[in-house]
């Protein structure tokens, strides 16, 4: 007579498996979602960077050079406005607008990395774009010794964390500024 032996796994044998598999996953799962994250951040913020380098070349072609840009000496929300419809409208496609400040309140906060808020001027205007990023653009002049405009690029708009470094990412157009002379006429 022949006897057959049974093989397989006990069932502590394959709870031990379920274990090391499941702390092997609970290890490298988050890592691998913070990299997603940070490719995906990248390529956003790579894509808003080209699309405003290319709208600049074209401004450039159209306007000439950006020190010879007229951008106004005083930071108003009309200056922003002509300085938009003039050098930037004509070259990207928008989908709407608003300000920063409505209605005596901020509608929307954006944080440094350590937390804090940060305090944008009343004069500010945000324009959405087609691709869900969002524009906010600030004059910032001091006593008619610098003159620039910034632009706030929010990768992802309206969503959450709206943090400079995360999401929200700065450019600059030099226009005046003595002290840097190298930074005149740049983007």
């Amino acid at each position: 007579m022949i006897l057959l032996k049974k093989t397989g796994f006990t069932l502590a044998e394959t709870l031990i498996t379920l274990v090391i598999i499941g702390v092997v996953a609970a290890l490298t799962v988050p890592t691998m979602i913070v990299r997603y994250q940070k490719e995906q951040t990248v390529t956003k913020l790579k894509k808003a960077y080209s699309t405003l380098a290319q709208t600049t070349s074209r401004a450039i072609a159209d306007n000439g050079p950006i020190k010879t840009w007229e951008i106004g000496t005083t930071s108003s929300e009309e200056n922003l406005r002509i300085f938009f419809e003039q050098y930037i409208r004509p070259y990207i496609s928008v989908m709407g607008e608003g300000t920063t400040y409505e209605q005596g309140g901020w509608n929307r906060k954006h944080y440094l990395l350590n937390g804090n808020s940060i305090n944008n001027s009343a004069n500010d205007i945000r324009y959405y774009l087609n691709d869900g990023t969002s524009l906010t653009i600030e004059q910032i002049t001091n006593n008619e010794t610098r003159i620039r405009i910034k632009i706030d690029i929010d990768i992802n708009g309206e969503k959450k964390p709206n943090q400079v470094g995360k999401d929200i990412f700065g450019v600059f157009y030099y226009t005046y500024y003595p002290e840097r002379p190298n930074v005149v006429g740049k983007f």
